[in-house]
């Protein structure tokens, strides 16, 4: 958007985001249906700039002079935070968490071991004879010398005494369906936005995975030339050296190119960024 657009509209709308950080802002927007025609009008660079322009006119300041530093000064920083060592991942033994039973082939069923499968069993009367002792035919039996078997009841099958009906808790996961990755490290990269010259210079000192004290963070993202952008946690297998709560120096760049995250939908991320 052209400079002067973007300054009146600085101008006509900074009362509704009486108080608010440039970071306040961007999430108002972003989570306030009554912005949404910001968003259609405003490129993601714009909407960068408005929400640092905004605050700078509730602070008095000269908001074409500050268009100009502003825009001539802008950087992004990735912080990566380390969030949890050794993380929970899918458990490749099973689906979420059960396996199927080999015992049974997951049917939940085996043969009855009393009859061999064939649901019958010599007549406990006659001894499997079909005669009784008087040479007369087993009335138990009628004769057949067989009866039904009490296990199965005639089914030749009794339910698989090693599962739940097929199925079983994974052994690898005792069934939750995660196991940690001792190969990982959960990461949560924040994208920040900043004008500041003295944070940019600071910033610039610093070589990739270095740590970051943990005063200059907030010193850095609580002011308000500094607007946090977007974060995402991913798991990566760069930060096993580290420990849980380390903020490290990722990266650094200069007149960033913000776009839209896609599937995220109005989130903006910095295009220039690795991860």
């Amino acid at each position: 958007m052209e400079k002067d657009r973007l300054l009146k509209l600085v101008s006509k709308s900074s009362k509704s985001f009486k108080d608010l950080t440039p970071t306040q802002i961007y999430n108002k927007i972003q989570s306030d249906s009554i912005f949404e025609p910001f968003l259609s009008i405003l490129q993601p660079n714009d909407i960068v700039l408005y929400c640092f322009l905004v605050n700078q006119n509730q602070l008095k300041k000269d908001i074409d002079e500050m268009y100009d530093r502003i825009t001539s000064g802008l950087y992004a920083v990735q912080i990566a935070e380390i969030d949890e060592q050794n993380p929970e991942v899918d458990c490749s033994y099973c689906d979420a968490g059960i396996v199927n039973c080999s015992n049974c082939d997951s049917s939940g069923v085996i043969p009855c071991g009393q009859c061999n499968e064939t649901g019958e069993v010599p007549c406990h009367y006659c001894e499997g004879s079909g005669m009784s002792d008087n040479e007369t035919e087993c009335r138990e039996c009628e004769g057949d010398g067989n009866e039904t078997c009490n296990d199965c009841n005639g089914n030749g099958e009794v339910d698989c005494h090693w599962c739940d009906d097929g199925y079983n808790l994974c052994d690898e996961c005792g069934g939750s369906g995660e196991i940690p990755d001792y190969d990982l490290t959960s990461v949560v990269y924040s994208e920040f936005v900043s004008w500041s010259e003295g944070w940019r210079n600071n910033f610039d000192t610093y070589v990739s995975d270095e740590i970051i004290d943990t005063d200059d963070y907030h010193n850095f993202i609580d002011n308000n030339q500094t607007l946090l952008l977007h974060y995402v946690t991913l798991k990566s297998e760069h930060y096993k050296d580290f420990e849980v709560g380390d903020l490290v120096f990722d990266e650094l760049v200069f007149q960033p190119t913000i776009s839209r995250a896609g599937t995220i939908g109005n989130k903006l991320v910095v295009k220039n960024f690795r991860h």
